[in-house]
């Protein structure tokens, strides 16, 4: 019987260190964060984007400069700083679109509002499964992807 009870974590999850930044007793708590944060990202897009994987993608952003936006669920974050990497490396300009939060950010992508945002695995996966996502690529090279997107 398959269970009702949603995957952990329904929300962001916050690590409090109660010592100085630095000490040893601060190592474990970020080496953990560190461990975290190589999770794959994806590169997401709603399905109606004329572009059907990375290559694709520049070319139309450099057709249309600063015209495409992406969506991060905060500024400086993870995926913020992803897409701002990935834009300067690809030599592309695009709008950054600010959102409280992943959610609402693939919201908006599903719904067309938003063309693409950068994040985790397990948030798109069944997004990407049912249809209402693209994945255009993924970060790293040996992700479940890898073999039929690009790497980012």
């Amino acid at each position: 019987a398959q269970s009702l009870t949603p995957a952990y974590p329904l929300k962001p999850v916050r690590v409090i260190c109660p010592f100085p930044a630095g000490g040893g007793l601060d190592i474990l708590p970020r080496a953990m964060l560190a461990k975290m944060g190589e999770a794959p990202f994806l590169l997401v897009s709603h399905p109606s984007l004329n572009a059907r994987n990375v290559r694709e993608l520049i070319a139309l952003a450099k057709r249309r400069p600063g015209e495409l936006n992406y969506g991060s669920p905060g500024v400086g974050g993870t995926n913020h700083l992803g897409a701002e990497l990935f834009s300067q490396s690809a030599g592309i300009r695009m709008t950054h679109v600010v959102f409280k939060g992943s959610q609402p950010m693939l919201v908006d992508i599903m719904g067309g509002h938003v063309m693409m945002g950068f994040d985790s695995l397990q948030a798109t996966l069944p997004h990407i499964k049912s249809g209402r996502l693209r994945a255009l690529g993924e970060s790293g090279t040996h992700g479940q992807f890898a073999d039929r997107v690009n790497s980012v």
